[in-house]
């Protein structure tokens, strides 16, 4: 064998050596894009569903507040009736203490306006 022909074979065989090389580097380039999409898909399908959750989290979230509004209103509501009612009790107990004041005073007069006649 001539140089020639050795260098065309070394040629040859390194030239078969570099596309396995080149094919293997493909194939794993391809693997890595694909698991890549598929990380990728995941990725966008956990945001749409972190952003349903969210939306579903602000949504309760309103309603709870609209709740705890509407409960605070009616204590409020509630504060002012007993209030009223408070201050209609005293007028109430007012009313009654000059009603018992009357008796009382009825009750101080003499025995004659009681029964009536004299002696």
């Amino acid at each position: 064998m001539t140089d020639n022909q050795s260098m065309k074979i070394k040629f040859k065989n390194a030239l078969v050596f570099g596309w396995k090389e080149v094919i293997g580097i493909v194939a794993v380039l391809m693997t890595c894009a694909i698991v890549y999409a598929g990380m990728q898909h995941s990725i966008e399908e956990s945001a749409e569903r972190i952003e349903e959750i969210s939306d579903r989290q602000v949504a309760r979230s309103a309603y709870v507040d609209q709740k705890f509004s509407d409960v605070n209103e009616n204590i409020n509501k509630l504060r002012m009736d007993m209030a009223v009612s408070q201050s209609n009790q005293g007028a109430i107990f007012k009313k009654l203490d000059k009603i018992e004041d009357l008796l009382l005073s009825e009750r101080a007069r003499p025995a004659v306006y009681q029964t009536g006649g004299s002696n």
